[in-house]
């Protein structure tokens, strides 16, 4: 072989080296991305299956509130006039500090007579078992639930 055709050879030889090299590393980057997006996958699915059940806590609270729309009463006990001289006295939600308006829906604790809007409520009940404004303890008693 002439020295041409080995430095053509070598060359060719060179890049096909370098070339099994990266084919190699790629391989191993490939099945550490795939193992990642496997786990994530995993964990997205497992945390949406906790997400969509409904909390205990949550439903236990709901049965101390009131629902208010349009800012009329829903009669459902001895406590309307109670939960009306609260919804006059309030003109804000102490969660968001935004102003009550006249198509809001709202929620009124029974225990405190304090009025809040609709969502703002549910998320604050969905981590605390209190009113967000007194701290007045929202749990459930072993009468209410016969």
């Amino acid at each position: 072989m002439s020295s041409e055709e080995q430095h053509h050879h070598h060359s060719i030889q060179w890049h096909l080296n370098k070339l099994n090299g990266s084919i190699s590393t790629f391989h191993s980057y490939s099945q550490s991305l795939f193992l990642l997006l496997w786990f994530f996958s995993i964990l997205i699915f497992v945390s949406s299956l906790f997400l969509t059940t409904s909390s205990p806590l949550l439903d236990q609270c709901v049965v101390g509130i009131e629902f208010m729309t349009n800012h009329t009463m829903v009669p459902s006990s001895s406590t309307t006039s109670m939960v009306v001289a609260g919804f006059e006295k309030e003109e804000e939600c102490c969660i968001c500090l935004s102003l009550f308006r006249g198509n809001e829906k709202l929620k009124v604790l029974i225990e405190c007579e304090h009025v809040f809007h609709s969502k703002c409520l549910g998320m604050w009940l969905s981590a605390h078992p209190s009113c967000p404004l007194c701290r007045a303890s929202l749990h459930v008693s072993e009468n209410l639930k016969k």
